[in-house]
């Protein structure tokens, strides 16, 4: 089985802008709460603490003076509001059945903003690599028949609540909205803790709306560094 014990988060500020199923949910967690992620499989996982990329954005529009994020593995880029600040941790991962095995990298980032404490809306993502094996493929496409709708062109399943589930020809990812008390995913394995604990106060309608906004911002500007889904056959 394979399982993180522990999770350490590291905040990093952005520089000042001038910016289950067959495959299974891989994880919920925010630095709002941490939870314990397990992912199916076997072996160990080693976890490191790993500091952002972050680059100023000029894009025009409503996500003017956002940063542009690039993860550790160089599988997503994602544009965040200012202030926001990312969490990331690298771990490795070994999984399989009788029929073979496989084994990567995966990573685990938070997304929120520390000036809004428990209050703040954040973004979970949980991506993990997929190599050129029969193994790994069949695993991944074993989900497919779930994957009813698209993101970003790519096959997609949003079937649970604030959660989209999808692959690039090189990646599997997790994206989990969460606005405390209001927007979190759902998740079935007795592991993973969820929803979140309500926010001690209800938030405004306003800034639940403007909350909403910025997450629906933030994920259209997600893109897979891999531009091709994964081929299922």
């Amino acid at each position: 089985m394979d399982m993180r014990d522990t999770e350490e988060t590291v905040d990093v500020t952005p520089t000042e802008p001038s910016g289950g199923r067959g495959r299974r949910a891989l994880g919920l967690g925010v630095t709002l709460a941490v939870v314990v992620a397990l992912l199916a499989g076997f072996g160990a996982l080693a976890l490191s603490k790993h500091a952002p990329t972050l680059a100023p954005q000029t894009e025009p529009g409503s996500t003017a003076g956002w940063q542009v994020y690039h993860d550790p593995l160089n599988l997503f880029t994602m544009r965040l509001p200012p202030g926001w600040t990312a969490s990331a941790d690298l771990g490795s991962f070994t999984e399989g059945d009788r029929n073979g095995s496989d084994s990567g990298q995966d990573e685990m980032i938070s997304f929120h903003d520390p000036s809004q404490g428990k209050s703040s809306a954040g973004i979970f993502i949980v991506a993990q690599q997929i190599h050129n094996t029969t193994f790994a493929q069949a695993m991944m496409c074993s989900a497919r028949s779930h994957e009813t709708t698209t993101f970003h062109g790519y096959p997609a399943d949003e079937s649970s609540p604030a959660m989209i589930l999808f692959e690039s020809a090189n990646a599997h990812f997790q994206l989990d909205e969460i606005i405390p008390g209001v927007l979190e995913p759902v998740h079935s394995s007795p592991m993973q803790t969820a929803p979140l604990p309500p926010t001690p106060t209800t938030l405004p309608a306003a800034t639940i709306s403007t909350d909403r906004a910025l997450l629906s911002d933030a994920l259209a500007s997600f893109q897979p560094t891999d531009t091709q889904p994964l081929a299922c056959h």
